[in-house]
């Protein structure tokens, strides 16, 4: 396979359009206070409220340390509260605060706003097929 092939292939172009994607996403969020990794903590706890730390860290796929210093921001400035899980000494839960509810509406906004960008030049039929087509590659990954 040629040196330009590989810069065609599938893995390639997919970690190519993410990166692209979290560039846009970031730049058009700079006004917000949140990273693009706190974003995407917050809409995952969003989704599943009373999470544990180490099942976040898990899901996002960073080290616990490094989840522990993104929750520390984010409880710094009032979105999220940890509770003690009352199953595991050890472990805490965490929860949105409402004062996250601002946020989470300003990065789903963005986030839908970039998805219907970049999705822009194909019609209907062409992007019900492309998600068809990236589930399908999902799913075959699952198998193997």
């Amino acid at each position: 396979m040629s040196a330009d092939n590989h810069l065609n292939s599938p893995g390639f172009l997919i970690t190519d359009i993410h990166r692209q994607m979290r560039r846009v996403y970031a730049h058009r969020a700079e006004e917000s206070d949140l990273t693009p990794a706190q974003a995407k903590a917050l809409l995952i706890i969003a989704k599943r409220q009373g999470v544990k730390q180490k099942e976040l860290a898990d899901i996002l796929e960073i080290q616990p340390m490094t989840m522990v210093k993104q929750l520390d921001q984010l409880a710094e400035q009032g979105l999220i509260i940890r509770v003690p899980d009352p199953n595991d000494r050890r472990a805490h839960l965490i929860h949105l605060t409402e004062d996250a509810g601002p946020y989470i509406k300003r990065v789903k906004k963005i986030i839908n706003t970039l998805h219907k960008d970049m999705l822009q030049d194909l019609d209907e039929h062409e992007s019900e097929q492309f998600f068809r087509l990236l589930n399908q590659i999902r799913d075959r990954l699952l198998t193997l």
